[in-house]
């Protein structure tokens, strides 16, 4: 009898062209333009603790890199924006990376996979791809509240009744996800912000140092709580969504939080775990690759992310893993020879369905490890390649 396999894909950068980052999208558009220059600094500063954290607290699944979609959609948030607002911003920018309509439509009909979706965006940067693309709700998990199986199967179901209406049922699941719209405008959360990233570029100055002062990082975590605390002693709400989100790091989708999902895919599914195929391109999905049996990188130029993966590819189009798929679901192994033939037969599903691109190459977890550099470069050559089409807009 033949394995069942189950398939989960990061979405930023493999779905989603990665020239599209949500975080720093709305940072541009909803911070920076309203002249908070020193905010967006502060930003980008905490996008470096936020992966620099991880790396430090790794190995006992501390910190759960991911956090600076959730910095941003609060900023944005702290600033005037609403969740129709997200909305709106994500489908003006929203393009798919060549080969994904054709992928996931092969996988439902050819493979019969329902593919899930774990990313640690917004969910108005996600949900709008997922509803393209037929992905159940109940096979998203993103950013913000997370969902109970049986919450996210009641909009599926909702989803399947109101198809006339999928724009507001949309926006409602959205408002589901992330229901924060009541802190539009506020000056506590957006004082809140200022503090608790002032707080981490701290930290931050402290893991480039080199060896960390663990006694100096203790107190800096401890003004972290001091923040939240305040924010309790006044009786305030927000603490709670805020402890929720970035102090129990519930509300966050990156790193061990990614392994999280896909324990549960595994529990709903009823697979192992070499059953799992999961699929990402950057330094939130190291964990992912790491506790899936097939753990897969794609137009990947991260090293963290490169080394935790089973294998790589650099590709200018996802129809090319249509035949990788095969490849994973017929049990075979990845030597030079399989290696070579798998490589060819990718290029010539590319060469059909795009023409003239750069060529797609496979790289094992040896290759990865003993040529690091050229592995990146390979990678980066396709996705820049891929960047530089202004064609293929979802809407």
């Amino acid at each position: 009898m033949a394995k069942r396999f189950v398939m989960a894909f990061d979405v930023e950068g493999p779905i989603i062209n990665p020239n599209f980052d949500f975080a720093w999208l709305t940072l541009e558009n909803l911070v920076k333009r309203n002249d908070l220059q020193k905010l967006y600094d502060k930003a980008k500063v905490f996008d470096e603790y936020d992966d620099k954290r991880w790396l430090h607290e790794r190995t006992m699944e501390g910190h759960s890199t991911g956090a600076t979609p959730v910095i941003a959609s609060l900023l944005s948030i702290a600033c005037g924006a609403k969740n129709d607002t997200l909305l709106d911003l994500a489908k003006k920018h929203l393009k798919f990376t060549p080969g994904a309509r054709g992928l996931v439509k092969w996988l439902r009909d050819e493979k019969q996979i329902q593919p899930y979706f774990i990313s640690s965006a917004h969910p108005a940067a996600i949900l709008p791809v997922a509803y393209e693309l037929q992905i159940l709700s109940s096979h998203v998990f993103c950013s913000g509240y997370q969902l109970t199986q049986k919450k996210s199967e009641g909009i599926d179901r909702l989803r399947e009744t109101k198809r006339n209406s999928s724009e507001q049922v949309m926006l409602k699941e959205i408002n589901e996800r992330f229901p924060y719209d009541e802190y539009s405008g506020s000056r506590t959360l957006y004082d809140f912000i200022g503090n608790y990233l002032d707080v981490c570029g701290k930290m931050n100055k402290l893991y480039t140092a080199g060896e960390v002062d663990e006694h100096t990082l203790e107190s800096f975590k401890a003004e972290q709580e001091q923040l939240l605390g305040k924010l309790e002693s006044e009786g305030e709400k927000l603490a709670e969504d805020l402890w929720y989100l970035l102090y129990s790091e519930v509300g966050l989708m990156g790193a061990h939080r990614k392994k999280l999902a896909l324990m549960e895919i595994e529990r709903r599914e009823n697979v192992g775990k070499e059953n799992l195929i999961y699929v990402g391109d950057s330094i939130v999905d190291a964990d992912a690759f790491a506790y899936a049996g097939h753990g897969i990188s794609i137009n990947c130029t991260n090293g963290e992310a490169l080394l935790s993966s089973e294998m790589n590819v650099a590709t200018p189009t996802l129809c090319s893993l249509t035949v990788l798929i095969e490849f994973i679901t017929s049990n075979q192994n990845l030597t030079i020879q399989s290696k070579d033939i798998l490589q060819k037969k990718m290029n010539e599903e590319i060469s059909a369905e795009e023409g003239a691109v750069p060529q797609a190459r496979v790289f094992s977890t040896n290759e990865i490890n003993n040529n690091t550099d050229a592995v990146t470069q390979a990678n980066r050559l396709c996705k820049d390649y891929i960047k530089g089409i202004k064609s293929n807009n979802v809407f």
